[in-house]
């Protein structure tokens, strides 16, 4: 009979901790007849806080050391990664696969030189996803567009105006597929010979 009280009274116990432990958790675990076991309903909240952390993983990183030159009158993809060059295994990040909604990240020191005196020509920063199966380019808000400055001229006729700048681009209701992100970058209200410098770079991608 005493062998029994405390078979009981042990199985009492691993139920109200398992209660006790999904109360903790934001959750209200009823009892078995409530509810059904309690373990798991403990699982299924374990399950939902996982998917969580994955949803918010990070899906693509790219560092760059290297400075990239961007011309007025050009249109260019910038490399997300070293070496120099301009090698289009560069323009492109890792192919990665999402649906629904991600952010990505762009930080890099930048630059503009323009005419002494010119305060008023800027480098823009188009932050760009690529659908790897049909080559479609989507320009992620708020850096769609031409009238995004990402840096600006600082009066003087030399690119010193050095910043640390970055920019978010959003992309919501993504179709399953593969992607990959890339940057392009021109400068804005420049006349020949003006040009912006890019330099130690990184591009995140975050779902």
């Amino acid at each position: 009979m005493k062998r029994y009280t405390g078979t009981v009274w042990l199985r009492g116990a691993v139920i109200l901790s398992v209660i006790l432990i999904g109360t903790s958790m934001g959750g209200s675990l009823q009892t078995a007849s409530a509810a059904g076991n309690p373990i798991d309903k403990l699982q299924s909240q374990i399950d939902a806080l996982n998917t969580k952390v994955q949803d918010n993983s990070l899906l693509v990183v790219h560092a760059r050391s290297i400075d990239y030159v961007v011309q007025n009158g050009t249109t260019d993809l910038v490399p997300l990664t070293d070496p120099a060059g301009t090698d289009p295994a560069l323009l492109q990040s890792t192919t990665f696969n999402a649906i629904g909604d991600l952010t990505v990240t762009y930080t890099a020191e930048c630059a503009v030189s323009a005419a002494a005196g010119s305060t008023s020509t800027w480098l823009t920063i188009n932050i760009e996803l690529v659908d790897i199966a049909t080559n479609v380019v989507t320009a992620l808000a708020p850096s769609s567009g031409t009238d995004d400055a990402f840096c600006t001229s600082n009066g003087t006729a030399e690119a010193d105006g050095w910043v640390m700048a970055s920019i978010t681009g959003i992309a919501t209701n993504l179709p399953r597929a593969n992607y990959a992100a890339q940057i392009r970058s021109s400068i804005l209200n420049g006349v020949a010979g003006n040009f912006g410098r890019l330099d130690d770079s990184t591009l995140v991608v975050r779902k």
